[in-house]
């Protein structure tokens, strides 16, 4: 089995997985509890042709119901405005703000409308390993024809790196008149860093499986082979660091995790160092972990079992997604 994933401010696609010859849809995105029937149905019962209309349909789509629709009770809607815009308002009316990210007030980022283009994003992951499977079973790997295999190889890179600029420009083109957003998750947004991730594939394709530099990519292997009990047990610790409390030095109340920051990095650097510092630090302490996992070849990314270990790993999941945003936030990014 082989696969390939390009995280996306934080949405992390799977493009391609790869697993004795057959499809298996294994793209993931935001709520992916929300998008899991809608990806499976666009990628098992349509061609590449299909979902790349499907793609542009979507997008298209997303882009005149923000600009063209009123929003009721906003004289100006606008994409850079967080209340008046029509997913924010969506959000409000059917979620109500009691079932918002806290953090947005008046807008959810993993918001009902924004899942649109949201699932565009994992259709272009697909597309993307689409043609990277459909050029690798074309390769003959026979002694005597390596320069056509290595040709195809090329070829691939070439496709990839051509896709990748053009969408990179369209993309930012596309932001003059409808504004690159995260948040929002906006269609320019989408085109643009599928760009750059085609491009960051298409670096590593040529690196790695080509020329064969493997060695420096060491530390996303040993994260990858256990992103799920990376992903769980990460969340756990910042969540206790967060709900343990210690006096401040004014005699208030603070976190651990803030205790931490202030005392051991704020002191000898400045904010935004010490919040950089502070990041590396928790990823370090991390691999270092994981590296001991690897190590032992104790892999956890995929349990096969469904008793009571994967039912646990799902609700812990669960838990710390819904409180991931609530933790590792400064005064400085």
């Amino acid at each position: 089995e082989r696969s390939v994933t390009v995280a996306i401010g934080g949405r992390s696609v799977m493009i391609a997985h790869i697993a004795g010859g057959k499809k298996m849809d294994k793209c993931g995105a935001k709520r992916d509890h929300e998008k899991h029937h809608c990806r499976e149905i666009i990628y098992l019962h349509t061609n590449w042709k299909q979902q790349t209309l499907i793609g542009i349909g979507l997008l298209l789509l997303y882009w005149l119901l923000m600009t063209l629709v009123p929003v009721p009770g906003c004289e100006v809607w606008t994409v850079d405005d967080k209340a008046c815009n029509l997913s924010a308002w969506l959000d409000r009316t059917i979620l109500t703000e009691n079932h918002i990210w806290r953090a947005g007030k008046v807008f959810d980022p993993e918001g009902i409308l924004s899942t649109m283009p949201a699932i565009v994003t994992t259709i272009s992951g697909v597309l993307a390993g689409t043609w990277i499977r459909r050029r690798k079973e074309g390769q003959v790997t026979s002694d005597e024809h390596a320069l056509v295999t290595r040709y195809s190889l090329l070829s691939t890179v070439s496709g990839l790196f051509f896709a990748g600029t053009v969408l990179l420009a369209l993309g930012w083109s596309w932001s003059l008149v409808f504004p690159l957003n995260k948040s929002l998750w906006t269609s320019s947004y989408v085109v643009y860093t599928s760009g750059i991730a085609l491009l960051t594939l298409a670096v590593c394709y040529f690196v790695i499986d080509i020329k064969g530099y493997k060695r420096w990519a060491k530390p996303f292997v040993i994260f990858g082979v256990n992103a799920l009990a990376l992903f769980v047990f990460s969340g756990i610790l910042a969540r206790v660091m967060g709900m343990i409390r210690l006096a401040g030095p004014d005699g208030k109340d603070v976190t651990l995790q803030q205790w931490i920051f202030n005392n051991l990095y704020l002191p000898i650097l400045s904010p935004t160092n010490a919040s950089l510092a502070y990041a590396m630090t928790y990823i370090l302490f991390w691999l270092f972990l994981m590296w001991l996992l690897y190590r032992r070849r104790i892999y956890i990314n995929r349990l096969k079992s469904t008793g009571k270990c994967r039912i646990l790993f799902n609700v812990l999941a669960v838990l710390i997604q819904s409180s991931s945003t609530n933790h590792m936030q400064f005064t400085s990014r």
